[in-house]
């Protein structure tokens, strides 16, 4: 295509957005034509179709996936799971995570697409008890390193634990909401002619939905590494006065041991046990005390 023809399919663009305002609009390059009415109707009956499925009548009974180290997709659609939670039905994710992933940072991004899923998150023990839940506030719409607009946001997954589970869903109203769009995503989008972008942000608005594609990544901690080789040196004070400690307790063992002696009000054992870690090295004890 020469720049001529190029030039002319940008100015037909511009006058049809002039025009038809929020209608539906032709897309350069061999693209299909995209709708407001359309993209809303598949959004009404995706959560007609969500409304209309039983949901899992326990959160035990929904079936885990265990997590995959580094990065993955979560697709989030109608052959997700269904569960109805306080604040409506949603379809889930759901994953387990082993205790080499007890202690890390999960983060996920949702990009803006011809619409967007709106994540909130929980977290469960090894029992399946609630012990985070995490609000769609948490992942806040911002705009990351490459430019790309998105909800996104951290989760952080407790210390001292065997098993967790991780949910990932949405909420009746995050789903029922929708985005605005900044004009400098269209105009970055015309400018670059990238038709695709085009026909995503030529909206006002860009509607949430109750299905939708997540980036999902877990993030190591600084000090994984350091910890898999050696054991970091005691402090000065546990040099002078060392209680005892048993040179097969791992850094999670700790932490465990610290909330099982809380569970059954055991303070002093626990404690003890803070002691012990920090002795060790483990920095952490004092917040899963505290948590």
């Amino acid at each position: 295509m020469n720049i001529k023809t190029v030039s002319f399919n940008l100015s037909l663009l511009l006058l049809s957005l002039t025009v038809t305002g929020c209608q539906s609009i032709f897309i350069p390059n061999g693209q299909a034509t995209y709708s407001t009415d359309s993209i809303q109707q598949q959004i009404t009956v995706a959560r007609g179709t969500l409304e209309s499925k039983t949901a899992t009548d326990k959160l035990r009974n929904l079936k885990y996936t265990p997590i995959e180290n580094g990065g993955s997709f979560v697709q989030i659609d109608e052959n997700s799971q269904v569960y109805s939670f306080e604040s409506g039905k949603s379809y889930v994710a759901a994953y387990s995570i082993d205790r080499n992933n007890v202690g890390k940072t999960i983060s996920l991004n949702s990009p803006l697409d011809f619409s967007v899923f709106i994540p909130s998150a929980i977290i469960l023990d090894e029992q399946f008890n609630i012990i985070n839940a995490i609000n769609s506030r948490n992942f806040p719409y911002t705009k990351n390193a490459f430019g790309t607009n998105l909800y996104s946001g951290t989760i952080s997954l407790p210390e001292g634990y065997s098993q967790l589970y991780l949910l990932i869903y949405t909420t009746t109203e995050d789903s029922s909401k929708s985005t605005a769009i900044d004009k400098d995503l269209l105009q970055n989008s015309m400018r670059y002619d990238r038709a695709s972008d085009v026909g995503k942000y030529s909206r006002l608005s860009i509607p949430h939905s109750t299905i939708g594609r997540i980036k999902m990544d877990i993030i190591s901690n600084d000090n994984d590494d350091y910890f898999s080789y050696q054991r970091p040196s005691k402090t000065p004070i546990c040099q002078l006065n060392s209680p005892k400690t048993d040179a097969n307790i791992s850094e999670q063992d700790y932490y465990m041991n610290i909330r099982k002696s809380l569970s059954i009000n055991d303070y002093k054992q626990a404690i003890t046990y803070v002691r012990q870690a920090e002795c060790a090295g483990y920095t952490k004890a004092r917040d899963v005390f505290f948590q």
